[in-house]
């Protein structure tokens, strides 16, 4: 092996972070293999250019922004801290089974939020509500909004359900989006299966993610999906995401 390939073989190894780094803070949907391949090490702040393997590339294209090539079995993807995929203007926001902000669990914690913040919150207002509300943990599975209220525990999927329930209490369209999330500590990077929320506020969609991640900085989102299905059917939608989503990750580089 010659001196520059041993060099980056060294800092790639470097790079790669353990999923305990993350766990007491920010408990992930699952860890993903993660490995760098760029020639160089790419610069953690600015965009990065992956390489995403999927048993079905192709579906798994179509569900994302920023794609730059779709292999038999990858996607190579500009991968962004504000990737949304929600278009367009939404309808009204509306209570649903799973995002049910009319229940009074939600309603009191809505009537909480009002007295903190007024009547108009920003996103950092309904992040650091939700951080205060939920206690960041394992053991829940995927609870709507109204037993989120009721626990006040869970991991990323309660913290973006019940942000997106306050989001519409406040008359702020707002959905649950599912995909991966590369963070880094200090100098090195890890692969995370995430959920986040997106909301509609002066005619754009912002991603806002009230999952705490003490100590680590947010690098890229990759959404794979939005939580379409909000009946009580809506785990059947998740299981069709995830079985077409990414196996491992590859960092090339940063994107041009």
């Amino acid at each position: 092996m010659g001196a520059c390939s041993r060099a980056a073989a060294l800092w790639a190894a470097a790079l790669l972070l353990p999923a305990a780094a993350f766990a007491q803070s920010a408990p992930p949907l699952y860890v993903l293999d993660l490995k760098v391949t760029a020639d160089h090490p790419p610069d953690l702040g600015r965009p990065l250019r992956v390489r995403l393997f999927s048993a079905a590339p192709a579906d798994l294209a179509r569900r994302l922004t920023g794609v730059v090539s779709v292999a038999a079995d990858h996607v190579v993807l500009d991968a962004s801290t504000r990737a949304v995929l929600s278009r367009g203007a939404p309808s009204p926001p509306r209570p649903t089974f799973v995002i049910d902000y009319d229940a009074e669990p939600v309603a009191a914690l809505h009537r909480a939020l009002l007295d903190q913040y007024g009547a108009k919150p920003r996103d950092a207002d309904l992040i650091a509500f939700v951080r205060a509300t939920v206690e960041p943990s394992y053991g829940r599975s995927f609870d709507i909004a109204s037993q989120v209220a009721i626990q006040k525990k869970g991991d990323c999927t309660e913290h973006a359900v019940l942000l997106a329930a306050l989001a519409r209490g406040v008359a702020l369209p707002a959905r649950v989006a599912i995909g991966t999330l590369i963070a880094r500590e200090g100098d090195q990077i890890g692969a995370f299966g995430h959920a986040w929320t997106e909301i509609y506020r002066d005619g754009a969609w912002n991603l806002v993610d009230a999952t705490p991640l003490e100590g680590a900085a947010r690098v890229a989102y990759i959404p794979e999906g939005l939580l379409e299905e909000e009946g009580p059917g809506y785990g059947f939608g998740l299981l069709s995401l995830l079985s077409t989503g990414i196996l491992r990750v590859e960092v090339i580089g940063n994107a041009p």
